[in-house]
């Protein structure tokens, strides 16, 4: 699917679907039906697109899993984003819910029954990853996940997503992103309401291993370029007829 054509629908009727949720978000709040009790039972981590950030993301699961140790973890990105899931091998397979996005489609249907595989599954708390991402925020709250957590603009310039973040955490450009990630799950150790991160975040806390490879991957990593070098001479010489 066409990233413009995306980005176009989520300005055009991301904002307007936000007004109107956080309207009814406010309806339910006057009732009493946004109470948080418990800690968090089932996480869902929400970071549909550009998972090549997904790798800073590692210590911020692994911090995730020493603060809840009871909590079950999912993931919820775009089907073409998943595999780099496997590299991290924090989450179960079962756990990772996918979403395709090769068509509007394919998007429409796979949003929809990913809205009600969280809802069986009783998903109870949501780290929203994006930065600003209105249909992330709507997906998050059609989840029907009582904790909701993810960056909110404040005062500062930045796209609208309206009131549905229980737990609203500042965006800091000038913080690396790992650690931004790491305020957002820091931001459920606060009460709902608009977040100021007091524990010290520092660079240490982003400690992520190193992949290691062996003897044999190795060898074929060295072996194949060498080979298509070889054959690239080759079919480069010309061809001479007697």
């Amino acid at each position: 699917m066409n990233v413009e054509l995306m980005r176009q629908i989520d300005k055009n009727l991301g904002g307007f679907f936000c007004l109107v949720f956080t309207a009814i978000d406010g309806v339910k709040k006057i009732l009493g039906f946004n109470k948080v009790d418990g800690p968090p039972k089932k996480i869902l981590f929400l970071k549909p697109a550009e998972m090549g950030t997904s790798i800073i993301l590692l210590p911020t699961i692994k911090k995730c899993k020493e603060m809840f140790p009871q909590a079950k973890i999912y993931f919820l990105t775009f089907e073409e984003n998943a595999p780099i899931l496997n590299i991290i091998g924090e989450i179960e397979n079962k756990n990772v819910i996918k979403i395709r996005a090769d068509s509007i489609f394919h998007l429409m249907v796979d949003t929809l029954n990913s809205i009600l595989k969280l809802r069986r599954e009783k998903i109870d708390t949501i780290i929203d990853l994006e930065f600003f991402s209105r249909y992330s925020t709507i997906l998050s709250y059609l989840s029907g996940a009582k904790r909701r957590v993810g960056f909110h603009r404040f005062h500062s310039e930045g796209l609208y997503r309206g009131e549905l973040m229980t737990h609203k955490v500042g965006y800091n450009y000038y913080l690396h992103v790992g650690l931004s990630f790491l305020s957002l799950l820091y931001a459920l150790k606060y009460p709902p309401g608009r977040i100021i991160i007091k524990e010290k975040l520092s660079i240490d806390h982003l400690k992520i291993p190193k992949i290691k490879i062996t003897e044999k991957e190795m060898l074929c990593f060295l072996f194949f370029p060498l080979f298509f070098y070889c054959f690239y001479l080759i079919s480069c010489q010309p061809c001479y007829r007697c």
